[in-house]
This record gives C-alpha cells, structure tokens and sequence, in this order.
C-alpha cells in the first residue's frame, strides 16, 4: 500500500516483509544529488545494493512509491528505526555545499508526512535523538544524512506538519498521551547493571546483555503509560511483578530478578498498547518473539543471557 499522494511506483525487492511493530517514526534522507523520482526508484532495483525506501521525492516533487508502507525499507541503517517508520529519499537541488533541496521537494515532503500522521495518528516530535517520532540517519551511524539543509529544518518540518495537523483534524486526547508505548528503555544485570538499550537489532547495543553472563534481573520503562513486568528464577518460582513507574527509584521495587540469582523466563505487558519481546539463552540462542502476558518469554531451566524489547 502506498499514500494516495503518490504519483508513480517502481517497487525495490530490498525490504523487511512485514512489521513487528506499529508505524510511528518518519525519516527523511537525502539522495546526496540531483534526481528524478524514477531514478531514485532505480537506484533500489538492484539487490546486490542492500538498500531502499519507502518513497523517493524527486528533484520536482514527484513522489514514487518504493516500498510498500507495511513493509520496513532498508534505509535507516537500524532495524529498530525502519521496523516501525515510513522513511523517505528526497532529492537535492545542489551538490555539496548544505545540500538544499528544492522547494517542491520541501513541499512534497511536507504533505506526505502530514498524510503519513494523519493515516498512522501520530505527530511530529523532533528532539534531535531517536526517541522523537522524526528521525534521522544521522542518528544511528556516522553520516551527515539528510544534509546540513534538512538537519537544520527538522524542527520546522515538525512545526509545518503539526500545525496541518491541528488546522485539519484537531485531536484532543485528555491523558496528552498516544494509545502506545514509544521508545522503550530497557537495562540487565548480570554482575552489574549494564548499559541502557533502547534499540533493538542485531548489533551490540540493540540487546540488553553481554557475552554468555547469566542475567538475573531486568527493568524498563516505555516512552508512554507503563509496562508491568515479572521474572522467573532459575530453579525457582514467578516473582512479583514490578512497575515501570519505579524505574529510577533504584531498589528492589524497581527491577525484576534478584540480583545474584540467574533467571530463565520475563513476562512483559503495556498499559499502552503492547510490548514484543525475546530472550536469549547460552543453550539455545534467540528464541521465538513474544507479545503482552500471552506467552512467556524462555525455557525453564536455561539462564537468559539476552534480553530485547520493542
């Protein structure tokens, strides 16, 4: 499915199929040179490349559909980006230099983020990290992607569409929160607290975890509501759940485990929408994505050494 805004389409084979997650993010990227929206779609024919997006904004404004919006394009450079964002190649009007695009490009990109939110219900938060609704390539490698013209025009990208939004379709919500859970921040412990994850991929910091350690507690928190959780010893019993409300409080109330005893299963639940997640075991591997209080997440009897949420 593609917005009705687009004017042509020349699908890329380069694509996740399906999503674990719902839409909420929009990036934009920058084709760092002068094109046609057909030759942005060309650019993502082949599969050699390992690249594409879900849409391209050509030189003039034309958009083309690239990718299907229920599949995640390859372009952010982080799974965890492009599972749950529609992602955008917008052309540029000068080579080098900050970049600039175009004001019919500006004004392409503009309506189709305002149908994006509109059809998805969420807006535009740019707070210059990936915990914001818009995001940049930037953000996940070192790169100057979408150019110096675009980074510095996020916030007024932001600005445009939600004051679209608000003209067109005011939408007052009484809690100020969105039905999901946002970015979700998540820590393990093995012999100590770790770093905080809040990605979640197949590199280093998109799991919470190291090596072969046994983890024996974890805690989170969502971007929005709360998310309950609970952990399973090893050998032992279900502990208490344990409220994401607590997550700075920095004693037991705070985390699921106890510290020192390995645990082999997690249940996680959201007051917002719902949490995906997964652990990893030394005996075997990653195993199978988990949603809400449906199922729990481990095999009894096998200590996690690897934790990831979405």
């Amino acid at each position: 499915m593609f917005s009705n805004l687009t004017n042509c389409i020349n699908r890329s084979p380069n694509h996740y199929n399906g999503r674990t997650t719902r839409i909420c993010k929009f990036t934009p990227h920058h084709t760092a040179g002068i094109m046609t929206a057909e030759q942005i779609g060309n650019c993502f024919k082949s599969t050699s490349r390992q690249a594409s997006s879900n849409y391209g904004i050509g030189n003039d404004g034309t958009i083309i559909g690239i990718v299907d919006e229920e599949n995640g394009a390859w372009t952010s450079s982080s799974y965890w980006n492009d599972n749950q964002a529609i992602t955008v190649e917008v052309s540029n009007c000068e080579v080098g230099g900050e970049w600039r695009i175009s004001d019919a490009a500006w004004n392409s990109l503009v309506k189709l983020a305002v149908d994006i939110c509109r059809r998805y219900g969420f807006r535009l938060e740019y707070d210059g990290t990936c915990n914001g609704t818009l995001t940049e390539h930037r953000m996940y490698i070192p790169t100057l992607c979408p150019g110096p013209y675009l980074h510095n025009r996020m916030r007024e990208l932001a600005n445009t569409v939600n004051s679209i939004l608000d003209n067109e379709e005011p939408k007052p919500v009484p809690s100020g929160e969105p039905d999901y859970t946002g970015t979700i921040v998540y820590q393990a412990f093995t012999n100590r607290w770790l770093s905080e994850v809040n990605r979640c991929d197949d590199t280093n910091d998109g799991y919470a975890g190291i090596g072969r350690e046994s983890i024996t507690s974890f805690k989170c928190r969502p971007q929005y509501g709360e998310i309950i959780y609970q952990a399973h010893l090893l050998g032992g019993d279900w502990l208490d759940e344990v409220n994401s409300k607590d997550y700075f409080a920095n004693n037991g109330d705070s985390y699921a485990g106890i510290i020192g005893k390995p645990i082999d299963a997690i249940r996680i639940k959201s007051t917002k929408g719902y949490v995906d997640y997964r652990v990893k075991t030394k005996e075997n591997g990653w195993l199978p994505w988990v949603r809400q209080y449906s199922d729990y997440a481990g095999n009894y009897g096998e200590s996690i050494i690897g934790i990831q949420m979405k």
